[in-house]
């Protein structure tokens, strides 16, 4: 139920704001207005949030910059809302068909289990609920699970309507306005996965279907947990400001952008009822479109603006958005390094294209037949379906090693380093023991002697050396790694050195160059299983839930591993949570095309 994590707020307020954008002329055909809506300074029933506001301005300034009246609604009550939201429709039927309405909230949303429904909680006080919590923070008791949470659950499963209102009655209000192109926005996730549109043409309403059709986004898929950040916010933000992206564009970058940010462990979850292709700019014959100059005048929306549309292109690997930038904010922060970026980009002929898949390669390591410790079960059968996996989604060449000493391992890596650096695409996949000792990661060869921790940088290999070895692969570089199913110094003597905490600590978290996606089988300091405890399975929870997803067409490289990471919360319960750091281009990624 509880969305966002709970942070303590100091004070609470009411503002509608209305504040008319004044960018030049490119839309004067349409109408764009916009309802921002955030509640962060909740009752302390209701649990204080943190980051709304903030994701309210973080929105408002990109909406404003491309040509929508917005309008804010901050810490509003349920009739707030519902006034606010009768205002938002009457200016949108008023502006006439080609209207652009946009609808935004940032906040609690809350599930009603009783009809299975979903509620945005608003600016109310529940003193039932106080009562309970007896001066109590809610999140504690959650974590607790005390009695008094049933009874806290029951209270807001009782009082939902006079704390909240329905989403369906936000995106029926909407759906039914005769727009270009209508658009619901929800900073949260749902924990019912309910239609957007429960009825197209509700009887008896009058109403008109949207010739446009509506497009709806939450922060996480239904029943996956979000967290209270900016996260969700700025990816928005970016991807609205990124040139030349249709709506459906700008949401699958949002998704990527988002996975990327938090690890694999959230996707926004889209509803696509959009009838027309719609641009939040349009673009040029030329290219992608530049950006308008907005002629409002204050900084700090400027400023935002411009880490907004940095933070989406930076690891970009098509030019024209740094031009783009670079014509937007001629003096901006980053305009040395967007000149950078172009001179590179346009300088290597090895550059990645969008579309494109080439030559990929691949290296994939088994290592189970442990001399010094303990053997893995699993490894070997892992790396042999991965490799498998890799041909049949078309990799060109996958060279499969099993068991390998640290020699044959140490030439298994200069060998590939040569063959990825012609290619477009260059996988690393290795399955056995791993560890990390003084923030460096090592994994383990079969013939490795670690008495103690010293011996790790003659005995291991440096996973450091991996990535020495992919420095020339100037395409997509994918590490993945499932190590760390247990520390083979755990049953060791450590003599020397500090102590590590013994099985228990897996691999540190890492930071490739761009053009690099990381993948830890497990979060930096945890262990990865080797099994989930099911001795007829064949393969460890990791390389199931990776053996799953890989071959899925068309689905980018981040949400890929995103939809790993639910697959292993839901089969490891939590036990085990998979983690990736991505910098990877603004185009999508798959390993299989078609």
């Amino acid at each position: 139920m509880l969305h966002r994590l709970r942070m303590p707020i100091l004070t609470a307020s009411v503002l509608l704001l209305l504040a008319s954008a004044t960018s030049t002329g490119v839309w004067a055909a349409e109408r764009r207005i916009a309802l921002v809506v955030t509640n962060q300074d909740h009752a302390p029933e209701l649990m204080p949030l943190q980051f709304p506001h903030s994701d309210g301005r973080i929105v408002s300034a990109a909406l404003k910059e491309i040509g929508f009246d917005v309008r804010m609604l901050r810490d509003g009550s349920v009739r707030e809302l519902s006034q606010a939201l009768d205002k938002f429709a009457a200016d949108v039927r008023a502006a006439g068909p080609d209207a652009v309405a946009l609808f935004y909230f940032s906040g609690h949303c809350w599930p009603h289990w009783s009809d299975r429904t979903n509620w945005l909680i608003l600016n109310e006080t529940l003193p039932e609920a106080r009562s309970i919590l007896d001066g109590k923070d809610v999140w504690a008791v959650m974590k607790a699970q005390e009695r008094r949470w049933e009874r806290y659950k029951n209270v807001i499963e009782r009082s939902i309507t006079k704390i909240g209102m329905p989403v369906a009655s936000v995106t029926q209000l909407i759906a039914s306005l005769e727009t270009k192109a209508s658009f619901v926005v929800v900073d949260s996730h749902l924990d019912v996965a309910e239609p957007a549109i429960v009825d197209d043409n509700p009887q008896g309403s009058g109403s008109k279907k949207a010739p446009g059709g509506l497009m709806f986004v939450t922060q996480g898929r239904p029943g996956k947990q979000a967290a209270d950040s900016n996260d969700f916010s700025n990816a928005f933000a970016g991807a609205l400001l990124t040139p030349g992206l249709d709506a459906q564009g700008v949401f699958k970058q949002v998704q990527v952008q988002v996975a990327e940010k938090t690890n694999g462990k959230q996707m926004p979850w889209i509803e696509d009822r959009l009838l027309t292709k719609f641009y939040f700019l349009p673009p040029r014959d030329s290219g992608p479109a530049a950006i308008p100059i907005s002629g409002a005048a204050n900084p700090e929306d400027r400023d935002q603006v411009e880490r907004s549309l940095w933070k989406a292109i930076r690891y970009s690997t098509d030019p024209s958005y740094f031009r783009a930038y670079l014509e937007k904010f001629p003096e901006g922060e980053y305009v040395e390094v967007a000149k950078l970026r172009i001179e590179k980009l346009l300088a290597s002929a090895q550059a990645q294209m969008p579309g494109e898949v080439g030559r990929r390669v691949a290296l994939v390591i088994g290592n189970a037949n442990y001399k010094n410790t303990s053997p893995l079960a699993h490894t070997s059968n892992d790396a042999s379906a991965m490799a498998a996996a890799l041909r049949d989604v078309g990799f060109s060449e996958v060279v499969e090693k099993h068991d390998l000493d640290r020699s044959a391992f140490i030439a298994a890596l200069r060998t590939f380093g040569e063959a990825a650096a012609t290619a477009q695409w260059a996988v690393v996949y290795y399955a056995g023991h791993g560890l990390e000792i003084g923030g460096q990661n090592y994994l383990v060869p079969i013939d490795a002697k670690l008495e103690d921790e010293s011996d790790a940088e003659d005995e291991a290999v440096p996973v450091a050396r991996l990535f020495a070895r992919l420095a020339d692969a100037k395409g997509v570089k994918i590490i993945i790694l499932d190590a760390c199913r247990d520390n083979p110094l755990a049953t060791r003597s450590i003599r020397r050195g500090v102590k590590r905490g013994g099985a228990g600590q897996g691999l540190a978290g890492m930071e490739g160059e761009t053009g690099t996606l990381i993948a830890l089988a497990a979060d930096p300091g945890q262990p990865a299983y080797d099994d989930d405890g099911d001795p007829s399975k064949n393969n460890s929870p990791y390389a199931t839930a990776l053996l799953r997803h890989i071959g899925e067409p068309r689905l980018d490289v981040r949400l890929m591993f995103g939809k790993v990471y639910e697959t292993m919360m839901e089969s490891m319960k939590g036990k085990q949570q998979p983690w990736i750091q991505a910098k990877l281009g603004g185009h999508e990624l798959y390993f299989r095309p078609n």
